[in-house]
């Protein structure tokens, strides 16, 4: 029997404690706009407060500010979406200014992934156009048909003037093309009287490139082709009627350095390896690197 008793007193002790918790609870009553009523049951609010609102389950649904205390009621300004009959519960200082911290932190870092997301990639169908400047670092092996097949190596740098078109064809795959004007400027010294010397093989291109291009993030690496067209010629190394079209397979890396601004400007960055088709007579691969400007319109 003592136990027993012991027992229900405890369970009353208990019930009358979870009343007590209950009787004070603060409540909403009222909202209007962003302002509420709160009804106070023996809670102690101040103003300047900054308190909680939770619903039924604890989950906090709304933050209110106390503007005013008078009597069994309170009022505030809320953000949030409270519902008359929230619980009301007060927000400690050291407590909001942690909460506040964390979620400037989180901002912060939300909105630097978006913008290095923004930065450093291109949206899926976009088409950006600018233009490029190289330089190249070419060489060849000629055979001197004329001279008893004698071989001569040349090698020379040239620059080069390009126009451009991107285009993002799938997050991880683009296209781009390239046109203008390439050099091919080689140079070499020989005791070969066909050339004086010094064999040269000088010619200026009109230059279209292809190139599939697999991205990650601003780096790529891609393959493709260069139609290579003669304007100008000059040339001891060759006959003038063995330079004609031709294509080049092309190797290429890059990092296009995308930047803040109207149209998604970037500097796109490019190192090209070009092989040039081999003849019984002649080889020849180029170096190129170019840099230049690009944006969508």
């Amino acid at each position: 029997m003592a136990a027993r008793y012991r027992v229900l007193q405890y369970l009353s002790a208990f019930l009358i404690c979870l009343f007590s918790i209950a009787s004070v609870a603060a409540q909403v009553r009222a909202i209007k706009g962003n302002k509420l009523l709160i009804e106070l049951d023996g809670s102690q609010f101040q103003r300047g407060d900054i308190v909680k609102i939770k619903d039924s389950s604890g989950h906090v649904r709304a933050l209110a500010k106390i503007t005013k205390v008078a009597g069994r009621f309170a009022e505030g300004f809320f953000k949030g979406r409270p519902m008359k009959g929230y619980l009301v519960e007060l927000f400690p200082h050291d407590q909001f200014e942690r909460w506040r911290a964390a979620v400037r932190r989180r901002h912060a870092m939300k909105k630097h992934s978006g913008n290095y997301a923004s930065h450093t990639s291109t949206p899926i169908g976009t088409t950006s156009y600018g233009g490029m400047i190289g330089l190249n670092s070419s060489s060849a092996a000629v055979t001197l048909v004329n001279s008893s097949n004698r071989k001569v190596s040349l090698s020379g740098s040239g620059f080069s003037a390009m126009g451009f078109m991107d285009h993002q064809l799938l997050s991880w795959f683009s296209f781009r093309g390239e046109a203008g004007l390439d050099e091919f400027n080689t140079s070499g010294p020989t005791d070969a009287t066909s050339c004086n010397g010094t064999c040269t093989a000088k010619i200026t291109y009109l230059s279209a490139d292809m190139l599939g291009r697999f991205t990650k993030k601003s780096l790529w690496g891609g393959a493709g082709v260069d139609l290579l067209f003669p304007i100008t010629k000059s040339s001891t190394a060759l006959s003038s009627s063995s330079i004609s079209t031709v294509t080049a397979y092309v190797l290429a890396a890059g990092y296009d350095f995308h930047f803040q601004g109207k149209g998604n400007p970037y500097i796109p960055i490019e190192l090209q390896y070009q092989m040039f088709p081999s003849s019984s007579t002649v080889t020849a691969n180029e170096i190129e690197f170019r840099i230049g400007y690009g944006k969508t319109f």
